[in-house]
């Protein structure tokens, strides 16, 4: 297996570690996902207008906010 192969099959895993975390995070609430929660509403979130949180970001909010 090659190095390039080994990254791709990593930023796989990334990306779908990300998906799993977010969506547990909204089933708490929607707000935990949005970068900027002060822009926010529900309607913009369920058009998928709103810019996601990083994944570091959305665990330290997420505890912060427990």
């Amino acid at each position: 297996m090659s190095a390039r192969t080994i990254r791709g099959q990593g930023d796989k895993g990334h990306a779908a570690t990300e998906v799993l975390l977010k969506a547990r995070l909204v089933r708490e609430h929607w707000s935990l996902v949005i970068s900027d929660v002060r822009k926010a509403t529900e309607k913009k979130f369920h058009e998928g207008d709103f810019s996601s949180e990083a994944v570091e970001a959305a665990i330290a909010g997420a505890a912060v906010r427990a």
